[in-house]
């Protein structure tokens, strides 16, 4: 007599253990998908945090060397001794040295940050081929004395269709005097 050979697998264990594996391959898709998130997230805010370490520094580079301070319709008021005037945001802020020559300024202009160092041309400040973009209409606050400024402006960067904000608050700039 023959003794039969059951060692194949029944219809019911090869079903279940497709939907086994059919459940550890979402788990592991789902992780995949998870970790692309993760990672352009994390791309977006290390150029949102590019953009804005670089705002700061064309600021700091305008105010520090700077005697004085002005916003755009103050242009005509400039003086070795300022009175007068009280703290106010603005959307432009121009730096003066000692002497009273205008030596750089800097705007929001639709949705750019721009610069100037003649109160005729503005160019828009780029990081490459990409414009600092701000959604701030005033975020430059003088001080009464015309010698400090703060920063209150939200940065925004656009990474694979998907707009980051990262906002920039009470970032204080002195000038040398």
């Amino acid at each position: 007599m023959r003794i039969r050979n059951n060692r194949g697998l029944t219809l019911v264990e090869t079903l279940v253990s497709a939907i086994i594996g059919a459940i550890i391959a979402g788990i592991i898709l789902a992780i995949l998908g998870m970790q692309g998130s993760v990672l352009n997230e994390g791309t977006a805010n290390a150029k949102s945090l590019r953009q804005v370490n670089t705002a700061e520094d064309i600021v700091a580079t305008m105010v520090r060397p700077a005697n004085l301070l002005l916003a755009g319709d103050e242009y005509d008021q400039w003086s070795k001794t300022p009175s007068g005037f009280t703290q106010r945001s603005v959307a432009t802020v121009l730096a003066f040295d000692s002497a009273g020559v205008l030596t750089g300024g800097l705007k929001t202009g639709g949705t750019c940050l721009l610069e100037t160092d003649d109160n005729q041309d503005w160019d828009t400040v780029k990081i490459g081929q990409e414009a600092i973009s701000t959604s701030t209409a005033s975020p430059f606050v003088l001080s009464a004395d015309r010698k400090h400024l703060s920063l209150y402006m939200d940065i925004q960067t656009t990474y694979r269709t998907k707009t980051y904000t990262m906002p920039v608050r009470g970032v204080m700039f002195q000038c040398r005097n």
